[in-house]
């Protein structure tokens, strides 16, 4: 099992025993699920935000070791909370955002900063697991050939009907988020998941990208191929959850067709999240 945490600033923590840093994931399983009630019956469940406690050990070679060692720790939590962007705490294949909120350092005298005890506590915002899976959109050479009606005379032209179709699946038995990022070049894209459409009133110009991320409702990213980022949210194609166009609609359980025009590129992350990090992890 690996487990790591993974800060803004671009720097990854490893925790376990080939890394200086040690940290045990099972304090992180533990999940307690807020609810509300109406004359003895339940009306609504919800993920409040929860705080606990993570001890980290940390071993060091010598004592300036050590302390840079510590330093770097303590530099990719503190640059997330002052950020205010959650860093990500990683189980294998599962990641939950997090800032962690308390820093308590400790050492033995007679060890100084070869053995260091630190106690952490930790912010979850949204204390579920999340495990996400990809399915690149891409249309081939063989999509726009099929796309046109093969007739017996040599029109100048093409018919082709202008969508192209792919399935998705959802495995759990609940509904997931949705990342969608499309590619540019792309004039006012738009795609299809099941019923509902994504549609963003942009151009994404080439070598940029358009991110709609049902994990993050605050906010619609198109970023230049320089890497400058604007904020579009107030251009998406407005809509309330189930409306048929609502932006960040999760994705049903099970089979799900997505149709776009085909001329553009994209990528689907389906964000499945839990409650109850796994036990095969």
């Amino acid at each position: 099992m690996s487990f790591r945490y993974v800060s803004n600033n671009g720097d990854t923590i490893d925790f376990g025993l080939e890394s200086p840093y040690f940290a045990d994931a099972d304090a992180l399983r533990s999940y307690d699920v807020d609810y509300s009630m109406v004359r003895n019956a339940v009306t609504r469940f919800n993920h409040d935000p929860a705080s606990v406690s993570l001890p980290i050990s940390i071993s060091a070679r010598s004592e300036a070791d050590g302390a840079a060692l510590l330093d770097r720790l303590q530099q990719a939590f503190d640059h997330d909370v002052r950020d205010n962007r959650a860093g990500r705490f990683e189980v294998d294949d599962y990641y939950t955002k997090a800032f962690v909120t308390t820093f308590e350092f400790s050492c033995d005298d007679s060890l100084g900063l070869y053995e260091i005890e630190l106690a952490t506590k930790v912010l979850l915002p949204n204390p579920v697991w999340v495990l996400e899976s990809k399915r690149a959109f891409n249309p081939s050479q063989e999509d726009r050939e099929m796309r046109g009606l093969n007739y017996p005379y040599n029109f100048p032209f093409n018919f082709c009907s202008g969508v192209l179709t792919r399935n998705i699946v959802n495995p759990l038995s609940w509904p997931c988020a949705v990342r969608i990022v499309i590619y540019g070049e792309a004039h006012n894209p738009y795609v299809y998941i099941g019923d509902n459409r994504y549609e963003v009133d942009v151009d994404v110009p080439e070598g940029g990208l358009l991110v709609i991320d049902g994990l993050d409702k605050s906010r619609i990213e198109l970023r230049n191929q320089y890497g400058k980022t604007e904020n579009v949210f107030d251009r998406r194609i407005s809509g309330t959850q189930g409306s048929g166009t609502y932006i960040f609609e999760p994705i049903p359980s099970g089979v799900s067709t997505v149709t776009w025009d085909g001329s553009f590129a994209f990528d689907v992350y389906l964000c499945g999240e839990r409650s109850w990090l796994p036990c095969t992890t």
